[in-house]
């Protein structure tokens, strides 16, 4: 029974992602032809417009903006880009903050999966798609922008696993993890980053390569549950061995959760307490979940006053979130659920108005249409547990044309694929109208992770093309390009994500993801894209790169290397837990800003 609770998340995490991966074979970004530096800077300039015009793959092309629409002002297209950038990291973030991150704490305490292991598989995968799409469309597009794609890989590893994780350990204070799965996840990661360094010394990448680099990714989902089963058997079967004085006992101490009155006091959990149905009454209902534990919130989070307001008007006990789960109720039964929104309810749970200051809301009116989209096809988490049938009806109508929107870039679709993602949309608003049930919130969250996780791709692939434009305007080389400003255009999902969790208290589980996800983008990316490279060359081999562009490449290897190194030696003096300091965080961001610091300083020189 361990076991099943254990694999279950793990199968379906690998089915969402081979549905990701057919994804992006459908949604293959390409950019357009001879528009990198080595390429489109020798075009005279009397050509660039008609240069772009003719690589156009996609209806919104911003290189067709900048040297055709705004020739003559290409200063102005330069602001514009920037402050679409802006708005566009603005989107991932709180994207992120508000659909993704909450969307993998409820899926975690639902299913009663470790913390280390929600941040190595579900997080890991939702903040990698914006890396793998960018894969995909950097070895294996119509151009192939092999320093773009590996310096891609390598700066997103720096940005996650250097500055994010240092910026965690300094803005905790410090905080202790898990020794085994950090010690796993910096030794993997190594094997990657060798085998990335290997393959950038050969020059090419072959099949046997890429295949190696999804096994080796395969391997390590292996470890996990192993480690995972492994670690039950241990509680299930006590150790008798006489310890010496001072030595942590070899069995783990039975969890214990903490209480909200004191974040670092030990309580006993809420299941094997027998509480008086007067007492359940005093205790608010945002702080019950399906798994009877309480949320675990740091005193300096954001999350702490609203946990600590008063009870929401309309109560419902505990038994009524459980019983009759898989039942079908009748639309009066599902609605007297559900207090009845007003319109201006409605927007404001969309776009926080009431809460919003004056920039706040002159930002919403601008970004309306895109809140407005993302509301309707990204299912929102609310504190009842409880699903309103208007939003379930208008996400199952919506969610279709969405998907089919990222396969085909947006563009027209044909007619029978036109009438097929209508039907679906009509079939799904019936279904969900005639048969939504509470057990159906569980399914919109998993739900919410998949599409919140497509738009923060979608946006990341619109911040990777203007940010292309951008440093090709700027005369900076494309692994420059990747290895400092595509890493932060890709990673910044992660950044506000594992920040946000860390504040919430889920230290652990930002400390995972901090570590898998770069083995996910670096095994499963770049090795998927690069398999879809080779398939599509006849020579059945890619090439990489080239010799101007490896300097910044072993520059970041080297200063990667040195971060995971130093978790390793730091794992090896610890017992049962690692401590991560304030000045160890310290430390890994300011190994990380020198190299961002080298690196612009060499670009300019040369």
């Amino acid at each position: 029974m361990a076991g099943r609770s254990t694999t279950s998340p793990l199968i379906l995490w690998w089915s969402c992602l081979l549905v990701l991966l057919a994804t992006s074979v459908h949604a293959e970004f390409t950019f357009p032809e001879g528009c990198v530096r080595s390429q489109f800077a020798d075009v005279p300039a009397k050509d660039r417009c008609a240069c772009a015009q003719a690589t156009r793959a996609v209806w919104l092309d911003y290189l067709t903006f900048h040297y055709c629409s705004m020739a003559d002002y290409q200063w102005a297209s330069i602001s514009l880009l920037s402050f679409m950038l802006c708005v566009m990291f603005y989107i991932v973030a709180d994207t992120t903050d508000r659909f993704t991150v909450p969307a993998v704490t409820f899926i975690t305490h639902s299913t009663k999966i470790e913390p280390a292991v929600a941040g190595a598989t579900l997080l890991a995968f939702a903040n990698g798609m914006p890396d793998l799409i960018s894969c995909v469309a950097s070895f294996s597009g119509r151009s192939k922008h092999m320093g773009f794609g590996v310096g891609g890989l390598l700066g997103s590893g720096l940005v996650i696993s250097c500055f994010t994780l240092g910026y965690l350990a300094y803005l905790s204070n410090g905080f202790p993890v898990q020794k085994r799965p950090l010690m796993r996840d910096a030794v993997f990661y190594l094997i990657a980053l060798a085998g990335l360094v290997g393959v950038c010394t050969v020059g090419y990448v072959t099949v046997t390569m890429s295949l190696m680099a999804l096994c080796l990714y395969a391997m390590y989902t292996i470890s996990i549950i192993w480690m995972k089963l492994a670690q039950e058997d241990n509680i299930a079967i006590p150790q008798e061995t006489p310890q010496e004085p001072g030595t942590p006992p070899l069995s783990p101490e039975p969890e214990l959760e903490p209480s909200l009155e004191d974040g670092n006091a030990k309580t006993a959990s809420p299941k094997t307490v027998d509480v008086e149905p007067k007492d359940m009454q005093e205790v608010p209902l945002v702080l019950v979940k399906p798994s009877g534990q309480y949320v675990e919130v740091a005193l300096d989070s954001p999350f702490e006053k609203a946990l600590d307001i008063d009870t929401p008007t309309t109560e419902i006990s505990e038994s009524s979130l459980v019983e009759r789960d898989d039942e079908s109720l009748s639309s009066s039964e599902v609605n007297s659920l559900m207090p009845s929104r007003t319109f201006g309810e409605y927007m404001d749970s969309m776009t926080g108005w009431n809460n919003s200051s004056f920039f706040g809301k002159f930002a919403t009116v601008i970004l309306f249409p895109l809140l407005w989209a993302r509301q309707v096809t990204v299912p929102s988490l609310n504190d009842n547990l409880l699903v309103h049938r208007g939003d379930v009806v208008s996400w199952a109508f919506w969610i279709p044309p969405f998907l089919v929107g990222v396969c085909t870039q947006f563009t027209i679709p044909s007619w029978p694929l036109l009438a097929l993602t209508a039907s679906a949309s009509i079939l799904g608003a019936v279904y969900s109208y005639l048969y939504v049930n509470r057990s159906w919130y569980f399914r919109c969250t998993v739900i919410s992770l998949v599409t919140s996780s497509m738009w923060v791709f979608v946006v990341g692939h619109e911040i990777v093309a203007a940010l292309h434009v951008v440093g090709v305007s700027l005369g900076i080389s494309g692994s420059t390009l990747g290895i400092l400003v595509l890493a932060w255009g890709n990673s910044i999902g992660d950044f506000v994500g594992n920040a946000a969790l860390a504040r919430q208290g889920h230290a652990q589980m930002a400390t995972a993801a901090c570590l898998a996800g770069p083995i996910f983008n670096t095994l499963v990316g770049g090795g998927f894209s690069l398999l879809l490279g080779c398939s599509q060359s006849v020579e059945h081999v890619v090439p990489l790169g080239s010799t101007s562009d490896k300097t910044t490449l072993r520059s970041g290897f080297l200063v990667l290397s040195l971060c995971l190194l130093s978790l390793v030696v730091l794992c090896c003096q610890y017992t049962l837990h690692v401590s991560l300091t304030k000045w160890f965080g310290l430390f890994l961001m300011v190994l990380y800003s020198v190299f961002c610091v080298t690196t612009i300083v060499e670009e300019t020189m040369s």
